[in-house]
């Protein structure tokens, strides 16, 4: 059976969400369980504050079901990452190179090392649907369709294997004292600082 074609023509990527997070469940009886659905999710800013307050404000415990949908891959990918590393062993202590991978351009080593670990963990995890419903994730974070999963797949493998690179590339890098000319014994310090900040 013939389907038209659809296109994707220019799509806005918004890696961080220009809006503020609101309580999702702000209009629902709180002895109700909540199912939501989420078109075009984006960022998962609002599901982190539902739930925030949820546990902060409310006597009572609710079951909350949240389902995510969005047509770019990387979102999808990125906060599969952001859940996962929020549900591991000891997140609470690296909260803040959780924070870095999340909203910073430029991450120091130790939050690089950790996006290395958990990419690699997820790309190994994510062989198969089955493998990854089973897994150590899959009873919260349920993945629907083969599609979506080796999408997110895709995308954490590229985030290693770009990271590695730039690992490489940067260890061979001339220093720029080459650059400096006769002023290099003053470049030095410059250089060595401007290099620890970026």
């Amino acid at each position: 059976m013939a389907h038209p074609v659809l296109w994707r023509g220019n799509v806005l990527f918004y890696p961080i969400g220009n809006t503020s997070a609101v309580c999702l469940m702000q209009d629902i009886c709180p002895t109700e369980k909540a199912d939501m659905l989420l078109l075009g999710c984006g960022d998962p800013r609002h599901i982190i504050y539902t739930v925030y307050t949820n546990s902060a404000s409310s006597q009572w415990s609710r079951k909350m079901d949240f389902t995510c949908c969005d047509i770019e891959g990387a979102v999808i990918a990125r906060n599969v990452i952001l859940f996962t590393l929020l549900a591991d062993e000891g997140a609470t202590q690296k909260l803040p190179q959780i924070w870095n991978i999340f909203f910073h351009f430029f991450l120091d080593e130790a939050s690089l090392d950790l996006l290395t670990s958990q990419c690699t963990k997820l790309v190994r995890l994510s062989s198969d649907l089955d493998s990854w419903n089973n897994g150590p994730y899959g009873h919260f974070l349920r993945i629907c369709t083969r599609d979506t999963l080796a999408e997110a797949k895709e995308f954490e493998s590229a985030f290693t294997t770009a990271i590695k690179a730039n690992r490489a590339q940067f260890r061979d890098l001339p220093t720029s004292n080459r650059a400096a000319g006769p002023l290099s014994m003053y470049a030095l310090n410059i250089a060595a600082d401007h290099y620890n900040i970026y």
